[in-house]
């Protein structure tokens, strides 16, 4: 069967093209934005400030959100949040436009901001999917979902690296403005999409009715009940604690290294996202089950390929010298502009091996997790985990930042690969997690895990 027969099911593919439409504007918009944040302040902490109020509604939020979409309807919660995040972002743009300068506190507010949206999201959206396919076909969707989740950012990059490329050295204000007035346009057309979808209640009864924060800790109890889902959450936590100040110190890096251009960061990102596509279709093929040790493997390599980006303005003068010694020698603008393409060339490469990996942890993980939960959990579940691994992140990114001035680019990327790696690897060591498993058969002619006896409150039960 065709990866793309999956989209047969109707609500699946009304879903998938919202997020398509919406995922666009996305891969636009997040680049731009902290690469307008570096260039207005000029200041890597202030990065790493942007991008822990970036993270922290997920925090502040995420255990009410999952209580939502465990709650009501979960197409109305995602249809209102793209409204909402639509409205929000074009007046945002105009506001830049205008105004003479945009100040610090804008930016962080906007961060805040979509975060929070966002957050309402996705817990409702990881819920709604295996509403909308058949169980046997739910590691296919989330293949194709995911791929289509990355694939999207390569044409949204291209455009970066691109048109909007030559905006920003005519006017770099105009460039800002136009696109997140472009993110705008994207989200109502998401929302289009997702009223297209059937009423999305979850299968709870209706007697079941708690406070908030009670509902959060069912949650909680039923991660902890499960061996495999608890080792995943520690897990996370610790890895994104690691990964969260990527980005602070890609750009850094771009500054450093390749001349601070918004095409280069592009250009980067893009490769990695080449990655994560072919190996989306790569892990549907292969029908990988082994949760436990698709994640501890995917992360270990992933952390693998980090840790060589430190060599990043070594390769370039390298490689250069190998070509003199060859007789390849140019003017001294030419040798400059070489070693910094050879640069870039590396690790783009990098991060391309980097997309490559990160599939394999994350793709069994989610269904593996969407169809041993039951339906009445799922929400909460979800939000649980991001809530706690996503927690991390607003210290990751002003840790980060703070340890970028005082330790430097090359050795931040040596912590940060050989930490993922480290961490990863631990999960060997939890026999559980180790060996989690995607149930062979999701027709229902196998059962699914049932949680231990006493694990929930009787009333919880489903």
């Amino acid at each position: 069967m065709l990866a793309t027969d999956i989209l047969r099911h109707r609500g699946f593919k009304n879903l998938w093209l919202g997020q398509l439409i919406s995922q666009i504007g996305d891969s636009l918009y997040f680049v731009v934005f902290m690469f307008m944040v570096k260039k207005i302040t000029g200041n890597d902490a202030m990065v790493g400030l942007v991008g822990a109020c970036e993270t922290l509604p997920y925090v502040l939020f995420g255990p009410s959100a999952g209580v939502l979409a465990d709650k009501f309807d979960r197409k109305r919660i995602m249809w209102l949040s793209d409204i909402a995040s639509g409205t929000f972002l074009l007046s945002l743009g105009a506001l830049v436009f205008l105004a003479p300068t945009t100040p610090v506190w804008l930016l962080a507010s906007t961060a805040f901001v979509m975060s929070t949206l966002r957050a309402v999201f996705l817990p409702a959206k990881s819920a709604a999917i295996p509403a909308l396919v058949p169980p046997s076909e739910l590691l296919k969707a989330n293949s194709f979902s995911t791929a289509t989740q990355n694939m999207v950012p390569i044409i949204g990059l291209g455009l970066s690296a691109g048109v909007l490329s030559l905006l920003y050295n005519l006017d770099p204000k105009l460039f800002f403005a136009v696109t997140i007035s472009l993110n705008s346009l994207t989200f109502f057309g998401s929302a289009i999409f997702v009223a297209k979808l059937p009423t999305l209640l979850p299968q709870r009864d209706e007697e079941h009715k708690v406070s908030g924060w009670r509902e959060f800790r069912e949650g909680i109890k039923y991660i902890l009940s499960r061996a495999e889902l608890k080792a995943l959450m520690g897990l996370s936590l610790a890895l994104n604690l690691m990964i969260s100040p990527f980005f602070v110190i890609y750009l850094a890096a771009n500054d450093k290294w390749f001349g601070g251009r918004p095409e280069t960061v592009a250009i980067l990102e893009l490769t990695f996202f080449v990655g994560m596509v072919f190996a989306s279709f790569w892990v549907a093929s292969l029908n990988v089950r082994r949760v436990g040790i698709g994640y501890i493997v995917g992360l270990a390599v992933c952390g693998a390929t980090v840790m060589p980006f430190a060599l990043g303005p070594e390769v370039g003068p390298f490689l250069s010298r190998m070509a003199d010694s060859m007789g390849w020698e140019g003017t001294s603008e030419w040798a400059l502009k070489q070693t910094m393409v050879l640069g870039i060339v590396f690790v783009g490469l990098l991060n391309f091996a980097a997309g490559l990996s990160v599939p394999f942890a994350q793709i069994p993980t989610n269904t593996f997790i969407q169809v041993t939960t039951p339906d009445a959990l799922r929400g909460r579940v979800n939000s649980v985990l991001v809530t706690m691994s996503i927690g991390v992140m607003p210290i990751g990114y002003g840790l980060g930042g703070v340890l970028l001035e005082k330790l430097g680019v090359v050795a931040m990327f040596l912590i940060m690969g050989g930490g993922m790696m480290v961490v990863a690897l631990t999960g060997l060591l939890i026999r559980p997690f180790r060996l989690a498993t995607i149930p062979a058969n999701l027709d229902g002619s196998e059962p699914l895990p049932e949680p231990p006896v006493g694990a929930l409150p009787q009333e919880a039960a489903v």
